[in-house]
């Protein structure tokens, strides 16, 4: 969504150094520089910057540590499932454990439900029937309330409030 306000482009997928642009622009509003950050992570949906054999390794697990080259330069990154980021809202919920769904009209090959069992510093994702849930109604909520289709980042992006 920063993209399709930076750029002035709805649906916008960016390039590598249209990514670039984005971090240089966030850092440089919050008085720092790409090189002052000491911990990167990225979802795969989307990232401009996985080769295809991370993006593999990632359809197979959640999570995994690996070097990616951002700004220039190889840094390394927490390479994250889409699900599974949101789903880590757990770490900074207040609660010791507990059952995060996260249900959304899209994520990381096709995935648009995940489950996932929280507890102290683990998450842990565990089975679960597609058929119990799946991101249809949350996404015809979120049209019901932008009055567009396709929106919703927009409603995911603003859960937090």
């Amino acid at each position: 969504l920063e993209a399709e306000r930076h750029f002035g482009h709805k649906r916008k997928l960016c390039t590598a150094a249209e990514m670039d642009t984005l971090i240089a622009f966030g850092a440089a509003s919050l008085g720092l520089h790409a090189d002052d950050i000491a911990g990167w992570a990225l979802t795969a949906l989307n990232c401009p910057w996985l080769s295809d054999q991370q993006k593999a390794v990632v359809s197979e697990r959640d999570w995994f540590w690996d070097t990616v080259h951002v700004l220039g330069r190889p840094r390394r990154c927490l390479i994250v499932n889409h699900h599974y980021a949101h789903a880590a809202s757990f770490f900074v919920s207040g609660f010791d454990r507990a059952v995060v769904q996260t249900c959304d009209g899209g994520g990381d090959f096709g995935e648009c439900v995940g489950a996932f069992v929280g507890d102290g510093l683990s998450l842990e994702r565990v089975s679960h029937s597609i058929d119990a849930a799946n991101g249809l109604p949350y996404h015809v909520i979120a049209g019901h309330f932008y009055r567009e289709r396709f929106c919703e980042g927009k409603l995911m992006a603003l859960a937090a409030y």
